[in-house]
């Protein structure tokens, strides 16, 4: 049995606290290793209590902001793709994995876009849904991934 204590030293030591995490010094080794999901599937048989998986919540949407902020401004002036997947903060958010392509996919429906995201997304899923004549077009490209969101079972 999975004690909340214990599930708390998982999540909530400072390695693992959005706080923590800086674009000079990240260590995304153990991000991503208790979700939402994982405190869901496993609060039937461990009784975590439902303000546990609130927190566990909060705390990934703290840490996509933080790590996405971060990557956003120190990749702006970035053209390669290749240096911007280089870059800490895009490798923590990587592997965040489905965390990452829920919350990128939530940020695109309410007009929050950043043209790395779209890098993330293809990097994240393995697939392109945007068409080539919608390259470059910020609004067509949010359009094909939220197309390609709602096509997903």
């Amino acid at each position: 049995m999975l004690s909340y204590e214990l599930a708390e030293q998982k999540v909530a030591s400072p390695a693992y606290l959005p706080g923590a995490i800086s674009s000079s010094g990240l260590h995304p080794v153990h991000i991503g290793q208790w979700t939402a999901n994982t405190v869901r599937n496993r609060q039937a048989e461990t009784n975590v209590q439902p303000e546990f998986v609130g927190l566990v919540r909060q705390i990934y949407a703290d840490m996509f902001d933080q790590l996405s902020n971060s990557l956003v401004t120190e990749t702006r002036h970035i053209s390669s793709t290749s240096a911007m997947k280089q870059h800490p903060a895009f490798q923590a958010l990587v592997s965040l994995g489905d965390a990452t392509v829920s919350a990128i996919l939530a940020r695109l429906r309410t007009g929050r876009i950043h043209v790395q995201w779209f890098t993330l997304l293809r990097v994240l899923t393995g697939e392109d849904p945007v068409a080539p004549v919608n390259r470059g077009y910020v609004d067509r490209m949010t359009r094909d991934w939220l197309d390609w969101a709602a096509r997903r079972p």
